[in-house]
This record gives structure tokens, C-alpha cells and sequence, in this order.
């Protein structure tokens, strides 16, 4: 029987052990996936894949059950037992994964569409995160798809001066600190326009230095085969650590942020992980990705050449215990559904567990968080409304 998830904190349960097995498999980590769940675990794993929007990479996993697998407390010669999926669930896995494919390359040629039409603007873009780690992914392991987040250079107000002009900006969407939405168009894809190349860090002396660096990076990205730009490695490994961490105080993080990251150090030369490790401790970012790396060494079988921060176990199984809770982006987070005051109390007393991680940028979090509700406080009151909307970062994950 599959165990609750109220039992992970420190330990993963059995079927999570199995889970890590099978994505270490998927990923190349492992030779052979030796596991012999039964139909009710294979069930489970397959949604709890879904759930951490890694179907994909535990697909490939499957490729690696040997051909007979001995149940060595038997006798010799007892059969060879094979635990494969029920057929039902292999074939639905199967057309989950050819659409994966067929997502991509939707994805794919959208970012190229949206590279050419702000080219044609006289605007530089850069594709983050999203297709570009895709491209890192073994053709046997699909990276499942969930927006296209597009950086535009030329500031906030140019680049939203841009998209109005072109009635291109959603309208019904309040543009961030970092980023606005512009309509979604025939592909259905939500398209996130970044004016600034990350939402950053909640610390405003380590936000400077960190965007100053990102800034500077974001100039050498290169283009493609595919029709769009991606950033350099140290781009990646700075922001898309920069967002687990937010992500994980904010809202929560899943197994498909934690995977974009191990191919991100996997495909990194020596010297960018190098540089970027020796930035971590001054942007206060070296206990996360010291939980990321036990994570990736210690349960899903990566080795690295080079080594970006020494895995920490007490960090990682906090990282851990949240990923099994929250799911993918914190959307199946036990405080969904609660009233917004029930959920703001569970949330602040989630930070207060996180302090001991990352202080600095759950503090200075709340405060700017505290400052965004006082100057909301006459909209709130004109709406008779307590809340506005979420707290979380909108995701949408397809």
C-alpha cells in the first residue's frame, strides 16, 4: 500500500525510493531499474510523475527493467519475475509521451515565431529556462512543457511601450516587478515577457549584484539550430537557481526544476560551475543549491566534474519533504483550498520552518511583501476585498 504523504519529512517512503529509482534510470544515472512494484506502486508512480511533471524522464526509466529480474529469497528455480506496468497504464504512458513530444515541438516553434517577431521590432530576446533546458534532454526522456518565458531587452517601460503598441500585452494582467503576459495567441501557450532577466532575490543588496551579473551574462547568449536564443551556462545556473530558491519559499518546487538544473551543471564547462560556486555563499544561495546537489547526487545517481556546492543532507531532505508535499510549482500544496486567511497562516508558518535555510531572503520576502499589501490597501478597500488574487507566482504547467 502507498504510503501517506504526511509520513515523508526526513525519510522518503518506499514508493518515493522507487520513484528516485526510476528517474535515475531515466536520466542515465542508473543501469538498471531492479524495482519490482506491484500494479497499485506502478499506478503511483506514473501519477506521482505527473504530479512532478517528470512523465517524461520516468518513461525512459521503463527502458531500463531487465529483460528478467530474480527474486533472490526464492529458489533456484523459481521463475524469473518481470514487474512491468499494466497494459492499460504502459499504453496511456506511451501516448502521454508521444504528445510530450509533439508538445515540444509546439513549444519550439513558438519561441521561434517570438524570437523572429521582436527581432523584426529591433528588440534582442533571449528564450529562458523552458525549451532551452529541453534541448538538454535525451531525445528518450522528454521535458515536459509548461510556458515560454521570453526575455526582451530594453527595460520595462520600453518593452511594455512596445507591446501595447502592437496590442500585444494582456491587459487583464498587472505586469510584475520582473515580467508581464502577453495575450495568448492561436497556440494556446502563455508566453511571460521578461523586462528584467529575473525576479531576482528578495535581498536588495545581493538583488543588485546578482541582476548586474545576469545582465551582463544575458548579452552572450547565442542563437540556436532551433531559431532562438538561450543564455550562457552561468546564466542558467545562477537564475534557475535564483528561482528554485524563490519558488521553494514562495509557492514550492518540484522534481522537473531539480532535473532542469542537473542537466544545466551536466552541460556547464568546468569553469562556469567553478565561477558560479564561488558566488553562491555572497548571494545567499549556497544552502540551496547545497539541498539540490544531495538531492541530485545522493537519490537520483548524478555525478558531476565539477562540483557547484557540497551536498548537504539536513538542507536537501528539508528541499525533499517539501518536492513530495507541494508537487510541481507547490499546485497540490495542502494549503490550497483554504480560506485566505487559513492559508496565509499555514504559509507564514511554512517561512518560519525555511528561516533556519534561507533567512535572509524569507525576511526580507515579507517585507516586500508587506510594503506591496500597504500599497494595495485603497484598491482593497474600494473591492471590498481582503484578498486580490494569489499570493503564488502564476504557473501553468500543460
Amino acid at each position: 500500500m502507498v504510503s501517506e504523504k504526511s509520513s515523508i519529512f526526513v525519510n522518503m517512503n518506499e514508493q518515493y525510493e522507487i520513484l528516485m529509482e526510476l528517474l535515475g534510470a531515466g536520466v542515465g544515472t542508473k543501469e538498471r531499474f531492479c524495482a519490482k512494484p506491484t500494479d497499485a506502486e506502478w499506478r503511483w508512480l506514473h501519477a506521482e510523475a505527473v504530479r512532478q511533471s517528470v512523465v517524461g524522464v520516468a518513461f525512459a526509466g521503463l527502458e531500463h527493467i531487465p529483460a528478467a529480474s530474480r527474486d533472490t529469497d526464492e529458489p533456484d528455480n523459481t521463475p524469473d519475475i518481470i514487474s512491468k506496468p499494466p497494459t492499460d497504464l504502459l499504453m496511456r504512458w506511451t501516448m502521454e509521451v508521444q504528445r510530450l513530444r509533439a508538445l515540444n515541438a509546439k513549444f519550439d516553434a513558438e519561441a521561434r515565431r517570438l524570437t523572429e517577431l521582436f527581432d523584426s521590432l529591433g528588440l534582442y530576446s533571449v528564450i529562458l529556462k523552458g525549451q532551452g533546458n529541453a534541448m538538454l534532454y535525451p531525445e528518450a526522456a522528454p521535458r515536459t512543457p509548461g510556458d515560454i518565458d521570453i526575455y526582451v531587452e530594453g527595460g520595462k517601460s520600453e518593452v511594455l511601450k512596445v507591446l501595447r503598441r502592437e496590442e500585444l500585452l494582456d491587459e487583464h494582467d498587472t505586469p510584475s516587478y520582473h515580467h508581464a503576459h502577453m495575450k495568448t495567441g492561436k497556440s494556446g501557450i502563455i508566453i511571460e515577457v521578461h523586462y528584467r532577466p529575473s525576479s531576482g532575490l528578495s535581498t536588495p543588496w545581493r538583488n543588485r549584484r546578482f541582476q548586474r551579473i545576469l545582465n551582463e551574462e544575458i548579452k552572450k547568449s547565442k542563437m540556436t539550430d532551433k531559431g532562438f536564443r538561450v543564455p550562457t551556462a552561468t546564466f542558467n545556473l545562477l537564475m534557475q537557481l535564483a528561482h528554485i530558491q524563490r519558488h521553494f519559499i514562495n509557492s514550492g518546487i518540484g522534481l522537473r526544476q531539480i532535473i532542469d538544473f542537473c542537466y544545466v551543471i551536466k552541460n556547464a564547462d568546468a569553469g562556469d560551475v567553478e565561477r558560479c560556486s564561488k558566488l553562491l555563499q555572497g548571494l545567499g544561495m549556497k544552502r540551496v543549491a547545497q539541498a539540490v546537489m544531495w538531492i541530485a547526487s545522493k537519490l537520483l545517481g548524478f555525478t558531476f566534474h565539477t562540483r557547484l556546492a557540497y551536498p548537504s543532507q539536513r538542507w536537501g531532505e528539508m528541499l525533499l519533504a517539501h518536492i513530495v508535499n507541494d508537487g510541481n510549482f507547490g499546485q497540490f500544496a495542502e494549503s490550497e483550498g483554504y480560506t485566505f486567511v487559513h492559508r496565509i497562516a499555514v504559509e507564514q508558518l511554512r517561512k518560519l520552518r525555511l528561516m533556519p535555510m534561507c533567512p535572509s531572503e524569507v525576511v526580507w520576502g515579507e517585507i516586500r511583501y508587506l510594503i506591496e499589501v500597504m500599497k494595495t490597501i485603497p484598491e482593497r478597500i474600494s473591492k471590498r476585498r481582503l484578498a486580490l488574487g494569489d499570493r503564488k507566482v502564476r504557473t501553468v504547467d500543460m
